[in-house]
């Protein structure tokens, strides 16, 4: 009996955590994020020629990464890999503005600084919120301290701090910092098999994500971009005829979910080698590709794309009801949010993206054309004045009579309308009312199915209830009678021995 009851007591206790957690789960908010619509979001897109700068060092000169801060777009060319050369760095304006506010040229140069040696500087990461540039160094030298080093440098001044060494093992080809989840995603050279590696705030391996030396459409690769679930790098494709590519990899599951070919519509360019890309905004990406040209010079272009992405309008309302905001709208659609005020209220608010709106051109919904961001949306309902409920009264009336004058009117006048149409169209309102009625009855049909399936259900449920009572009561009745029978023979043997003690004293 107290094992059954312990089984009931745990029972009970697993039946209440999982209420508790159910219910937490319901009233917990729902957060999305902005993220990239398909794995197959570079598929097809076209890339736009923003910037073209010439090489620094034309002779041997390359740019190998890219990275953007909130004011600029930040390059760096590796002067040589067999010299101790300084490297130089591009720095170009990212917006319309410069930090100040001034108005200058989008992507035009801002400042070159050619001052220290990256190595082979293959990638670039910026974390914002150390305000610092990480650069992967992929040394090319035997037995240099270098390996599996990144150099960190300040994102404002753009001078060298300091050094952090991952491992001795490998060299890094691509590295970028993942904001959202405060944490770092490289990739290792052919010595660590190709494998992707999270690495957390403090440079520690905290996750393998696996190797994936086989998968590049060429024989190695170029710095790597992290958005949401995805890892985007450039296969090394250079001088082997198949033109350009893009990978992408999730992290989640792992694996490379694409490979897309790209097509930049060159023009009087006899090679060409895609290193690097980052995003400057939500869906758009800019790359930086080294061109030759058939006059024999060499260029940096940075190409501009975006592609297909999800956001979230977030929506939430006070004595009011509001349209759910746990759907996403794709990017350069339009997004429609409506919103309804309790019996006996009226919206007194309305705000958008933090700011209040005028709520006499906003009175029941707002829509959000081209959407290119996250959205918030706000609606504040307040309760009437006693003036306002009356002539609220009236006017919903009002509305009303108006509602059966219209109606009526719209009657007569299909009634009349309908008086003039010819046979065939009256035989083809009959056919759509018969199907019409049709569907009527299969519809009452399947719930009157589906109501005598659960009363089956209900009725068996009981018959095994009662059924197990009666088995119960049983087996209760049962031990009640083993019970009073074990007492009584007790009893008995009692007597029965008191009998023959008196007889054996009287023989005595």
């Amino acid at each position: 009996m107290q094992r059954k009851t312990g089984l009931r007591f745990k029972g009970n206790l697993a039946g209440t955590i999982i209420g508790i957690a159910f219910m937490w789960v319901l009233m917990s908010p729902l957060i999305c994020y902005a993220e990239i619509a398909s794995d197959n979001a570079f598929e097809g897109v076209s890339w736009e020629m923003v910037r073209e700068e010439p090489i620094v060092s034309q002779g041997t000169g390359v740019v190998q990464s890219i990275c953007c801060t909130q004011d600029y777009i930040v390059c760096i060319e590796n002067t040589s890999d067999f010299t101790t050369d300084p490297d130089t760095i591009s720095i170009f304006y990212k917006n319309d503005v410069d930090a100040d506010g001034n108005p200058v040229e989008q992507y035009s140069l801002f400042k070159q600084i050619t001052d220290k040696n990256y190595e082979h500087a293959n990638g670039m990461a910026y974390n914002p919120n150390t305000n610092e540039i990480l650069v992967s160094l992929y040394t090319n030298n035997e037995g240099d301290d270098n390996i599996g080093s990144l150099y960190i440098m300040d994102a404002s001044t753009f001078e060298y701090k300091t050094k952090v060494q991952i491992s001795t093992d490998y060299n890094i080809l691509g590295i970028d910092y993942d904001e959202s989840n405060d944490r770092y995603v490289i990739q290792t050279n052919v010595d660590g098999n190709y494998s992707f590696k999270i690495l957390d705030s403090n440079y520690q391996i905290i996750e393998d994500l696996g190797e994936y030396a086989d998968t590049a459409e060429g024989d190695n690769f170029q710095d790597l971009c992290v958005v949401g679930d995805y890892i985007i790098n450039f296969p090394l494709a250079l001088n082997l005829g198949i033109g350009d590519f893009v990978h992408m990899y999730s992290i989640s599951r792992k694996t490379m979910v694409s490979s897309s070919q790209l097509d930049f519509k060159f023009e009087g360019v006899t090679s060409d080698e895609p290193e690097s890309l980052c995003e400057i905004d939500p869906g758009v990406f800019l790359a930086a590709v080294n061109v030759t040209l058939t006059d024999g010079s060499k260029k940096l272009r940075l190409y501009r794309t975006t592609v297909p992405y999800n956001f979230t309008v977030t929506t939430s309302a006070e004595n009011g009801t509001i349209s759910d905001g746990s759907k996403t709208a794709l990017s350069g659609e339009s997004y429609k949010v409506t919103f309804s005020p309790d019996e006996k209220y009226k919206l007194s608010a309305l705000t958008i993206d933090g700011s209040d709106v005028d709520i006499t051109k906003y009175p029941d919904s707002y829509t959000f054309e081209n959407v290119s961001s996250d959205h918030t949306v706000k609606a504040t309902f307040e309760e009437m004045t006693f003036g306002e409920k009356v002539s609220s009264f009236f006017s919903s009336g009002k509305d009303k009579k108006a509602a059966e004058v219209a109606s009526a009117d719209q009657e007569n006048k299909s009634d009349n309308n309908a008086s003039k149409k010819d046979d065939s169209t009256k035989n083809t309102k009959t056919a759509k009312s018969t199907d019409n009625t049709k569907k009527s009855y299969t519809g009452l049909i399947i719930a009157l199915v589906l109501l005598v399936i659960l009363g089956g259900l209900a009725l068996y449920l009981r018959i095994i209830y009662v059924r197990r009572m009666r088995i119960i009561k049983r087996r209760r009745a049962n031990r009640e009678r083993r019970r009073i029978i074990h007492e009584y023979q007790e009893h008995e043997l009692d007597e029965l021995e008191d009998i023959e003690m008196r007889e054996y004293i009287e023989i005595k």
